[in-house]
């Protein structure tokens, strides 16, 4: 599932932890009215922001496994 970055953290800033005091004892739920937090809405927003950022670190980590070893990040442990 793709989704905007809008909307991403708009999901992200709109449901935080709330406190149910109804419950014995009173537990954590959403603020949009969901009695379990993170709430199905935020995780989906969560796992599509990880899904969206996934390229992005592994770029990163390729780069810095480059300046470390100096040369092919490709060879891995076999390779040496």
């Amino acid at each position: 599932m793709v989704m905007d970055w809008s909307d991403i953290e708009r999901i992200k800033i709109t449901h935080r932890p709330w406190f149910w005091w109804l419950g014995i004892p009173p537990v954590f739920g959403c603020r949009c009215g969901s009695r379990e937090f993170p709430c199905s809405a935020l995780v989906t927003a969560l796992e599509a922001e990880r899904h969206a950022v996934q390229p992005h670190i592994e770029r990163l980590v390729t780069e810095l496994i480059r300046r470390q070893y100096g040369g092919s990040a490709r060879t891995g442990m076999a390779g040496r």
